[in-house]
Parts: C-alpha cells; sequence; structure tokens
C-alpha cells in the first residue's frame, strides 16, 4: 500500500515505455489524499497486471496525471473521491479501460482533460454518496460506456461528447461544449440537460440515408447558448433530408444563435417542436458565361443553378471596394432549369463599372 497525502512523485520521466503497476503479482493499493500528486508517463497505469494481482486507487484528493489506465487480467479498481484525473502528454484516446470497476463516489470524479481529447468506454459506476463528474480543461471528454453514476455532471470547460449514457443531470456552462458521439453518435442522459454554451451536432449523408448526432434526454432539455450544426463527410444533402438532433421528455429554453451549414437553406420551425431540422434548398451559384455588349446593355447569362433560386446582381464603380459597399442593380428567380438571361445598362460615360453576382 502506498499512500501519498503531499509532494509529488514524478514516474516514467525519461522513458515513456516504462509501466506503472498496482497489484502486480498480489494485492496492491494506491491511497492518493490532500495534496499529494502522482504522474506518470508511461504508456499505462496498469491495475492488476497478472492474473494474480489485485489493484485499488483511491484518488481521494490531490491529483493523479496519466497516459492512460488499463485494466490487467487481474482486478483491478478505480475509485474517484474528489481528486483530480488529468490526462497527461499524449494521452491514449481510449483513456479508461478494461477495470472490474471504476466507481464515483461521494467526492465526485473530477477531469481535467488538459487540452488532449479523449474517450472512456470504462462505465463510470455509482459507488454510493450521490457523487458526480466536473469537466474540467480544454480538449474533449467522451463518455462512451453506460456510466450510473447518479449525482451531476458539470461542463465548466472544453467538450463532452461520447455515444454512452449518464445516469444524471448534465449541465455545460457557458464557455464549454456539448457534441455529442465522437463522429455521427447518440448520447442519452437519464434526467435532465441543460444547455448553456455551445451544442455542436453532426448531419451526414455518407450512410446514404440522413443521419445525425442526437442528443436523448429522458426528463427536461433546457436549450440554450449557441446552436452549430456541420457537415459531416462529403456526401450532397438533399432538400426535405431531415434529422433529428433533439429527444426529449419536457424541453424548455430557446437558443440564442443558430450556425447552420452555408450551403443551404433550412427549416427550423420544428427544432423545439419534436427536435429536428430539415433542408428546404441547396444553394448553388449558377456559372456565369461571357458576357456580350449588344444594344447598350451588357448581356449576362448563366446556367447551373438551383431551379427557382434567388440571385442578386451587385455593381460598383470600384473593384477593390468591400462587398458591403456594392450596390444593387438587379434581382431575379433562377428559371426552371436553373438558368437566368439579363441585360445590363451600360453608361458609356463612366471609365470602368464592375458587376458581381451574388447567389442567393
Amino acid at each position: 500500500m502506498l499512500n501519498v497525502t503531499g509532494g509529488t512523485i514524478v514516474h516514467g520521466t525519461n522513458d515513456a515505455g516504462r509501466l506503472f503497476r498496482v497489484g502486480e503479482e498480489g494485492t496492491g493499493t494506491l491511497n492518493i489524499s490532500g495534496t499529494g500528486d502522482v504522474e506518470t508517463s508511461g504508456d499505462a497505469l496498469t491495475l492488476g497486471n497478472t492474473a494474480a494481482g489485485n489493484g485499488t486507487i483511491n484518488l481521494n484528493g490531490g491529483l493523479l496525471q496519466a497516459r492512460r489506465i488499463l485494466g490487467g487480467p487481474g482486478a483491478g479498481a478505480f475509485n474517484f473521491n474528489g481528486g483530480v484525473l488529468r490526462a497527461g502528454p499524449n494521452a491514449n484516446a481510449d483513456f479508461i479501460t478494461g477495470l472490474t470497476a471504476a466507481n464515483v463516489l461521494a467526492g465526485g470524479a473530477i477531469i481535467d482533460t488538459a487540452g488532449r481529447n479523449i474517450g472512456i468506454a470504462q462505465p463510470l459506476l455509482d459507488g454510493g454518496g450521490n457523487g458526480g463528474l466536473t469537466k474540467q480543461g480544454t480538449g474533449a471528454l467522451y463518455l462512451n460506456g453506460a456510466n450510473t453514476y447518479t449525482g451531476p455532471t458539470l461542463v465548466n470547460a472544453g467538450t463532452l461528447g461520447g455515444s454512452g449514457s449518464i445516469a444524471g443531470a448534465v449541465t455545460v456552462a457557458a464557455g464549454a461544449t456539448l457534441a455529442p458521439g465522437t463522429s455521427i453518435g447518440t448520447l442519452t442522459v437519464g434526467t435532465t440537460l441543460t444547455l448553456g454554451g455551445h451544442t455542436v451536432m453532426e448531419v451526414s449523408k455518407d450512410s446514404g440515408a440522413a443521419a445525425s448526432d442526437l442528443a436523448s434526454v429522458t426528463g427536461n432539455l433546457a436549450f440554450g447558448g449557441t446552436l452549430t450544426v456541420v457537415v459531416n463527410g462529403t456526401n450532397t444533402l438533399a432538400v426535405n433530408d431531415t434529422f433529428n438532433l433533439f429527444d426529449w421528455g419536457t424541453r424548455s429554453g430557446s437558443f440564442t444563435a443558430t450556425n447552420l451549414p452555408a450551403s443551404y437553406t433550412w427549416d427550423l420551425s420544428q427544432l423545439a417542436v419534436d427536435g429536428t431540422i430539415r433542408v428546404t434548398g441547396i444553394l448553388i451559384a449558377p456559372a456565369v458565361n461571357r458576357p456580350v455588349y449588344s444594344g447598350g446593355n451588357l448581356i449576362v447569362t448563366g446556367s447551373g443553378g438551383i431551379a427557382g433560386g434567388n440571385y442578386t446582381w451587385l455593381t460598383s464603380t470600384n473593384v477593390a471596394a468591400p462587398a458591403a459597399q456594392w450596390t444593387t442593380n438587379l434581382v431575379g428567380t433562377l428559371d426552371g432549369s436553373g438558368s437566368f438571361s439579363n441585360a445590363l445598362p451600360v453608361n458609356t460615360s463612366e471609365a470602368a463599372r464592375f458587376f458581381r453576382l451574388r447567389a442567393p
């Protein structure tokens, strides 16, 4: 048994291949509390390294920093009870896995991703005392297991994602982000989800069907902060593609802003009704053919746009002027084949005049 109540233990600073093991052949226990600080840069911190091994870490305070926490052939238990678990440099994306149990006790779990992106497939279990989880630090924490701890999950910084489930309430602070899945995936919340920062949802047609991230909430889902939708993959979305971003028992609040993929137009009317958004149009600017001067007009034609789409001709005598300073010359609608033809009057007394097509 090793009790660390103060000071710092640094392991493997000169050899990242060195392993930190608790419970090599028999029973081993590492207790960290107070201001104790244990940091290992070895490839893995292994609990129960052999079939005869039985390793336990009790993080009751202080700090434990590791690249990865791994269960071996024997028994291995990790008990969160108030200390900080920090992802070390070059932390493994599969950060905690293979343990006999990872328990969240009354003091709760505090995980600092420290600018790294880590995933925990290991279920974080209810160890009694209504302990929760606090996410600290920039970077992302992906919870991919069936997490049964019942205390609150507080996302204070960085990103919370994953395709697992969380039994207790989740609150995303103003400076933090919720991003379900690791690509397209579903994050399930067993009680309430309160959104206060950024919510990033991915949508895709790469599987052939419309697919999206989903935040599925059994209790109340409180909208808030900014919703950003990102297209994942290479396949173009289609008109009437509908994406289910949220499920809930009850819903409250509203997003203060939305950022949607600019290549499409969207219907958000059902977002607060059933959690869906729908593509209503694809914004493709038509190709402009070589202009022709005829009868005092500049004849401009083009094709390849979206049928019925809107477009605007802007004009200026200064080609270097910012777009906001160009004036509207003509507003039109593309025909049924996505084409247009316009005659733009030319003033021959001007030294130069420039035209710019904007769609929509």
